[in-house]
């Protein structure tokens, strides 16, 4: 109970005060976006749990850094350290070697490279405190594709992109067909359960700005399975949504990448009207063999 009382009140501090760790709550509203509720957000905090203190989450504890992380309350970096500040933490009284060997875990989910770990040694040897190695590990790349894997904001201002999936793709004898994509480490579903009614959308999920993104997609579904991988080259914009539509064009599925100028929920019928627009920027070609007579066009709605 002790512990659990002594990470409570630290979370507790640094809610209502700001002061532990130097940073005011985020708004929703100035980071332009919500953070997920879903389950990635427990995994998250869950995980920090383990890694950072070597045991499971008390319910009280795991509650309040979940409500608070889904609200927009603090970032996954500001609860990461928290962490690592806490008494609990900090009464183990961890070598800087097993300090670092935990933030590799609990912040880029693997072990350090020997030329990561020597650097950081070195620094820490030459008088940099273990907060501002945890600020280096928080503003960096891998750890800001942990947090969204995970549906996080990483740091206060850092703005994602999101994309979603949206199919037009259905089984022309009935029965449904599923199109997934993954990238940057989420997977997102679009389902057609038939092709006289509209398929069934997710919502965006969230990345890190950037090019060069590695993705795999499945079509399963009309009594096919088709996998692939590949990697976009577009350059995936702050602040802006994506949506990649699975549809038919001639004798090729279609997988078609395009930018939406209005992140609402994709409604394929005002596509080209106002208020949602796409702007098609990359398209992967899939040729339509034998086995695939049965996947059809689903009707727009």
């Amino acid at each position: 109970m002790r512990k659990s009382n002594t990470l409570g009140v630290l979370f507790a501090l640094f809610l209502c005060l700001g002061l532990l760790l130097g940073a005011s709550p985020a708004s929703k509203a100035d980071d332009g976006y919500q953070v997920s509720a879903a389950d990635g957000v427990e995994e998250f905090v869950t995980r920090l749990y383990k890694y950072c203190l070597g045991r499971n989450p008390d319910p009280d504890g795991l509650a309040a850094y979940c409500d608070a992380l889904r609200g927009g309350h603090i970032t996954g970096g500001a609860a990461t350290k928290s962490f690592f500040l806490s008494s609990e933490y900090t009464e183990k009284n961890t070598s800087n070697s097993d300090f670092l060997k935990t933030l590799y875990k609990a912040m880029f989910d693997r072990d350090p490279d020997q030329g990561g770990f020597d650097g950081w040694m070195n620094a820490m040897n030459n008088g940099m405190s273990r907060p501002e190695v945890v600020d280096g590990f928080i503003y960096s790349n891998e750890f800001i594709n942990l947090c969204m894997r995970y549906g996080i904001i990483p740091y206060e201002g850092f703005v994602a992109t999101r994309w979603g999936v949206y199919n037009l793709l259905c089984c022309s004898k009935g029965g449904s067909l599923l199109f997934q994509m993954v990238m940057d480490g989420a997977t997102k579903n679009s389902t057609s359960n038939n092709c006289d009614a509209a398929s069934t959308w997710e919502g965006y999920a969230y990345a890190a700005p950037g090019s060069d993104k590695a993705y795999s997609y499945l079509l399963q579904g009309c009594g096919v399975t088709v996998r692939g991988t590949g990697t976009w080259r577009t350059t995936f914009e702050a602040d802006k949504c994506y949506l990649v539509m699975a549809k038919l064009s001639g004798n090729y599925i279609v997988l078609s990448l395009a930018q939406v100028t209005d992140c609402s929920s994709p409604n394929y019928a005002t596509a080209g009207g106002e208020g949602y627009r796409l702007n098609a920027v990359e398209t992967i070609e899939i040729p339509l063999s034998k086995e695939m007579e049965g996947v059809s066009g689903a009707s727009a709605k």
